[in-house]
């Protein structure tokens, strides 16, 4: 019993001597992911890294960090998850997951605007006044999430503005 004892003695004395202070080997750390996604925070890639980890998409492991005081604190650490080699098909996975495929021949009215170079209000006004039929798809938008997003037919887009611009509005 008495071995035992020194034994366990010993094991808890290296355990508490040990300053294992490094990341986990193949995980990225916030500062890193900051890098990454080109983020001015750290706070901002933490809780991105968080909601991809919810997702399932990548897997965190906490571990500890050492501070000039001599005082240990803990941070976590991400890596992608199984089925995913590298942080860029993490982020692709994320930008089309959920959403959904939208035909051709549709498009928002501010991409209408960009093409044909009008105001995003003249196109919605003029939606609004001719009753034109919209759909609603999911598309990507900002980081890794899905938002409803109204979209026209070209056809019928180009039928109004084309009268509106003979008459010399947009």
């Amino acid at each position: 019993m008495n071995r035992k004892l020194s034994a366990l003695a010993d094991r808890v004395q290296l355990v508490a001597t040990q300053d294992d202070l490094a990341k986990p080997e193949g995980f990225f750390d916030l500062e890193e992911l900051r890098r990454w996604w080109k983020y001015q925070t750290t706070s901002a890639a933490s809780s991105r890294a968080k909601m991809l980890t919810i997702e399932g998409l990548m897997e965190r492991k906490a571990y500890k960090t050492g501070g000039s005081t001599g005082r240990h604190f803990w941070s976590y650490a991400y890596k992608p998850a199984r089925g995913f080699r590298s942080l860029k098909q993490v982020d692709e996975a994320a930008r089309t997951r959920g959403g959904d495929e939208v035909p051709r021949g549709w498009f928002p009215a501010t991409e209408f605007c960009k093409r044909h170079r009008v105001s995003v209000q003249a196109i919605m006004q003029m939606c609004h006044r001719h009753r034109l039929p919209a759909r609603v798809y999911r598309v990507p938008r900002g980081i890794n999430q899905m938002k409803p997003v109204f979209h026209y037919s070209e056809k019928q887009l180009l039928k109004h503005y084309a009268k509106h611009r003979r008459k010399g509005r947009s």
